[in-house]
């Protein structure tokens, strides 16, 4: 299957004209990232394999709306913090990392809680053992996130 990636930010008005005075919304997307047990903050991956592929990098003015648990780690109650190496639960603070195939976690750092400015900057994501109890295995998920966007109509 073929993919497009955009270098800019993508918004619709629902199949509607601009003249039609529809505002314009920003378009959700979602990455699937893994997450290994870490005492350091070792970088998230894309995809499945914690241990090899690209680093989870989060463009600047990504708003996060949420993580979705596709394959749960194990362990005694185990969470993740995720975050940045300067901020390492700055994404979630004591994500469930057990929780049921299918859960969807809202962010609660102080990374994503900065009201509608979204990341400051591209953000290297990282992912550490929480205190919540060890995981003894991966975990498997998907961050959602649209990028900031004030709704105004036109092209900048």
């Amino acid at each position: 299957m073929a993919r497009t990636t955009f270098e800019s930010s993508v918004r619709s008005r629902g199949g509607r004209r601009e003249d039609d005075g529809v505002t314009p919304g920003g378009m959700l997307m979602s990455v699937q990232c893994s997450a290994q047990p870490s005492v350091g903050g070792l970088a998230m991956k894309v995809g499945s394999d914690p241990t090899s592929g690209e680093d989870l990098v989060l463009p600047k003015g990504a708003i996060i709306v949420s993580f979705t648990m596709l394959d749960n780690a194990t362990g005694t109650t185990p969470t993740f913090d995720i975050g940045t190496s300067g901020d390492p639960d700055g994404i979630f603070n004591e994500l469930d990392a057990d929780g049921a195939d299918g859960t969807v976690t809202y962010p609660n750092g102080a990374l994503v809680l900065n009201g509608a400015n979204g990341l400051a900057d591209d953000t290297a994501v990282t992912a550490t053992n929480g205190a919540g109890g060890t995981p003894t295995s991966n975990m498997v998920g998907a961050f959602t996130y649209f990028i900031k966007d004030d709704g105004t109509s036109g092209t900048r």
